[in-house]
């Protein structure tokens, strides 16, 4: 881990890898946000002035002090960006991992273009190597998703990890 990698104190980070996300939602979030903006896109990060860290496709963590494995998703790579900024704990909400009720997402479906899910089993895949990875780094990683099909993070509840 590379200490000089992180974010301001105490501030809140949006993360998204792709740039069409970017395009279709940065009017949004300028007005509703005020996080640090971060992707993997050097498209986005010039076209939106956000926040960049090298994205590489491997599994796990990526070893290199100044990149994230995108692991085919934006939450996979956030997790690798918060073990970068030297997160000592780090609590998953929104990691469904699954379709439920006939959805897409936890949330609603993207708008066009944007592309709704791909192969999540292949995510859940690659996740496990980031559970291993972050357990043998002695960072505890908590899901508190409330429908989950992720098994190889601890689970609890929102409400017990933040009484």
């Amino acid at each position: 881990m590379n200490s000089s990698w992180q974010a301001a104190p105490w501030a809140d980070v949006l993360f998204a890898v792709d740039c069409a996300w970017w395009d279709v939602n940065i009017a949004t979030v300028n007005r509703r946000s005020r996080s640090e903006l971060w992707t993997t896109s050097e498209h986005a990060r010039g076209k939106h002035g956000l926040y960049w860290v090298r994205g590489v496709d491997g599994a796990g963590l990526c070893r290199a002090p100044d990149c994230v494995n995108i692991g085919r998703n934006s939450g996979y790579a956030a997790i690798g960006l918060a073990y970068l900024f030297g997160a000592a704990r780090i609590i998953l909400t929104g990691f469904d991992m699954q379709r439920t009720d006939g959805r897409n997402h936890w949330h609603a479906d993207h708008p066009a273009p944007l592309k709704n899910l791909g192969v999540i089993e292949n995510w859940r895949s690659l996740m496990r190597q980031l559970a291993l990875d972050l357990k043998g780094a002695g960072v505890p990683v908590i899901n508190c998703t409330r429908t989950t099909a992720l098994t190889c993070f601890e689970r609890q509840a929102l409400e017990d990890v933040f009484p």
